[in-house]
């Protein structure tokens, strides 16, 4: 995965997104529906839960998490929770 397909995937998951349930997209024993259920509470439609779900896990299993969680922390856009959770999960 290139660094555009990373920003392309990062942005369909979205960054607060991807480090809010960063340990469940991550989680091998959830499948994609477990994790997407998870979603559903924030109020996306079940395709949106699926295909953010889809798109996480697409960077984890390219191992490019660091570098997503590297992008999140440097974004100034993003609350200042978001970007220290996404230090945190590089450690």
């Amino acid at each position: 995965m290139n660094d555009q397909q990373l920003h392309r995937n990062l942005r369909s998951v979205g960054k607060a997104c991807f480090v809010k349930y960063f340990e469940n997209f991550r989680d091998s024993n959830l499948s994609n529906s477990d994790v997407a259920s998870l979603l559903k509470t924030e109020g996306y439609t079940w395709g949106s839960c699926l295909s953010r779900t889809s798109h996480a896990r697409t960077i984890i299993n390219s191992s490019r998490c660091k570098d997503a969680l590297l992008s999140i922390c440097e974004s100034m856009r993003l609350e200042p929770t978001i970007r220290e959770k996404a230090a945190l999960l590089i450690r």
